[in-house]
């Protein structure tokens, strides 16, 4: 089409290239919060593509009288021209109030709502089918619930509310895409039946997440686990009878099966913590969930751990599909041989566990066996050549991972972008045998790395060029100077990290110097000397060809570390009056310096997001009212009050 006399071609382009949701969405991710504000001033087309989508959280307590309702904030809030995709609930015994409240809710949002987050503190179920009905366009619900009974009931909740929607509105039915619930009672567990968990996805034929906390797939009576049988016989005819009824629906049946059996072929996420679920359940799962890719168990052992590390010859391999697998059981008390893990998932590109070794070889044997040759049953001994950086996608449909070494081309099992893996032992590793595992073939091209070690060296980060983001644990040990030097050196050669993660305790910001951009003079300089700086500063501002970016890395973008009492005077600590408290005089009372973090962490990374600073509970915090005037200064000298970034948390830590 042919636009018309006197309009720039370009403006054209755009407007069609924006007027897809799902291109506009993909060039999203690509830019910041703070980028996506400014966006939108460009045009009058890119304000329409991203206007802002308004997230509403309402506790209960904010229920307004019903008498007063034309006059409430959130009346007039929704009678504004935003959208509202995000809605948060609280939810209690049902009242007047509560009920002018959805009412509200259903006549402002039911369209434009796609993301529904519930806390759940009512026993009368009824409430949230009808909130499940007059919020149809739901894509990603979120429940929690303080009741057992309502957690056994969801699933049928959830199969009539569906079948409501389904007779509303047929063929466009806005289908779920994840479901997150989670039984918010610690110590104690709600369980489903399976039949009527398979009858619930049937309605959720394009789910895509599923997310489950404190629920079991087994019944407990006098102490004894009953479980259902395995067998897909039973109460199929149900299922087969609701699978015909659901016109529309894309269910994929298993030709090879005797009897017709549904999958969901679109499910690629499953988040399991605190769940009990036996060995046939999860049978069950791999066959309903075929092409799931990632894999998430957090608090899961027994038969979780069984099913998962099953190497039999005559056993099939469960979830073969999986890029990412996390088992993390939170005690460190399990023990299996990193291998099972990995033998017959050959697309695994992620994998995290705090799972040891049984041997002490175990660990290098794992290296190499995801460093061999696909079709080689025997491992190769590790190169210090270098590799030739590939693709950075996890999301690889290639089964073999390809790495050029000394000119060849070796087809290796894996090639890991992922990798968090416990490397301590009652006797310690040395500082070879950690250069010997980081340097496997399968790890050169890491963008994560979970480290806990004692030694560091660069020689431990063969994929420095493409490493994003690093997680130093540590628990609660401090950096001695020697490590915190060693880890300078290696953070300033790390020139693709964004997210930085030290689970150690400082006493001082010396592990980020020569990082990012040197931060300003400090107070204790002569006027004279501060003027002759912004003097400098305001030239090298009007001339931006002079930043010399190259030498400001790494950007990072997300920071957190802890801080312990320091060592030495003038470092982090100060007295209430602004003065520094000298080292024999540090006590209880001491606050953190909020100035000193602003110079040595704030103006340092100046593309910083997010910063998190925990605190040994020695350590006094600033005064709420006093963090928060001078979080809005830093906000306003970085010319991001809008965006209000970096976030910046700062919390005690508590042991």
């Amino acid at each position: 089409m042919t636009p018309p006399l006197g309009t720039p071609m370009t403006t054209v382009q755009v407007n069609k290239v924006f007027s897809i949701p799902e291109l506009a969405d993909q060039i999203c991710q690509y830019l910041r919060f703070v980028e996506r504000l400014r966006l939108r001033l460009v045009s009058k087309a890119l304000y329409e593509v991203y206007r802002p989508n308004l997230g509403l959280s309402i506790p209960s307590f904010t229920y307004p009288d019903p008498v007063a309702m034309a006059d409430n904030w959130i009346v007039r809030l929704c009678g504004l021209n935003l959208r509202v995709r995000s809605l948060n609930l609280e939810i209690g015994m049902s009242s007047p109030s509560q009920r002018s409240m959805l009412e509200t809710i259903y006549q402002h949002c039911s369209e434009s709502v796609h993301h529904l987050k519930i806390e759940y503190r009512c026993d009368d179920l009824a409430i949230l089918e009808n909130i499940l009905v007059k919020l149809p366009h739901i894509q990603d619900l979120s429940i929690e619930f303080t009741a057992s009974a309502n957690v056994m009931a969801f699933p049928k909740v959830l199969i009539e509310a569906r079948k409501v929607l389904h007779h509303l509105f047929e063929d466009k039915i806005t289908h779920l895409q994840a479901l997150r619930i989670r039984f918010g009672v610690k110590h104690e567990m709600s369980s489903w039946n399976w039949s009527l968990f398979k009858e619930m996805l049937t309605f959720c034929p394009q789910l895509r997440t599923l997310s489950l906390t404190g629920i079991s797939f087994v019944e407990f009576h006098r102490h004894i686990i009953q479980e259902d049988l395995d067998d897909d016989d039973e109460d199929q005819n149900g299922i087969n009878d609701t699978l015909e009824q659901l016109d529309g629906m894309s269910l994929q049946y298993g030709e090879q099966q005797p009897k017709r059996t549904f999958s969901l072929p679109l499910m690629q996420t499953l988040e399991f913590s605190q769940c009990i679920i036996s060995e046939g359940r999860l049978k069950g799962m791999s066959r309903i969930f075929p092409n799931v890719q990632t894999l998430r168990l957090t608090g899961c052992g027994g038969f979780w751990l069984l099913a998962l590390t099953e190497s039999a010859p005559d056993k099939a391999v469960l979830f073969v599909q999986l890029r990412s697998l996390t088992f993390w059981t939170e005690f460190q008390t399990s023990r299996e041989e990193l291998v099972v893990f990995i033998r017959g998932r050959p697309h695994l590109a992620s994998f995290e566990t705090d799972s040891r070794t049984i041997t002490r070889e175990g660990l290098l044997e794992f290296a190499h066996y995801c460093s061999s040759p696909e079709s080689s049953s025997t491992s190769i001994e590790p190169s210090s050549t270098s590799i030739e950086p590939s693709s950075t996608s996890i999301e690889s449909d290639s089964s073999q991972a390809t790495s050029k070494v000394a000119g060849s081309t070796i087809d290796i099992r894996h090639k890991f972008k992922r990798l968090a893996v416990q490397t301590y032992w009652s006797t310690a590793y040395t500082r070879q045998e950690l250069e010997q595992f980081y340097g496997e073939l399968c790890f050169r091209e890491l963008e994560y790395i979970f480290m806990q070690t004692e030694y560091l060296s660069m020689n431990m980060f063969p994929f420095a060029k493409t490493l994003r983001s690093l997680h130093i644990g540590g628990g609660e040990h401090s950096l001695v100077p020697r490590r915190v030097d060693e880890l300078n050196k290696i953070l300033r050669q790390l020139p693709a990290l964004e997210v930085l993660h030290i689970e150690r305790y400082l006493d001082s910001y010396e592990i980020f110097a020569g990082m990012g951009r040197e931060p300003s003079p400090s107070s204790s300089h002569s006027e004279q000397e501060q003027n002759q700086q912004q003097q400098q500063q305001q030239q090298q501002q009007s001339l931006p060809c002079q930043v010399d970016w190259l030498n400001e890395g790494p950007f990072l973008h997300q920071l957190e570390f802890l801080i312990h009492l320091p060592k030495e005077d003038r470092c982090l600590i100060t007295r209430e009056d602004g003065s520094y408290l000298p080292i024999s005089k540090i006590c209880h009372g001491a606050t953190i310096n909020l100035r000193e973090l602003e110079q040595q962490i704030v103006d340092r990374f100046v593309f910083l997001e997010k910063l998190r600073v925990q605190v040994h509970t020695q350590i006094k915090l600033p005064d709420r009212d006093e963090f928060d005037r001078w979080r809005a200064e830093v906000w306003k000298k970085r010319g991001d009050e809008g965006s209000q970034t970096p976030r910046i948390e700062l919390e005690v830590r508590r042991l």
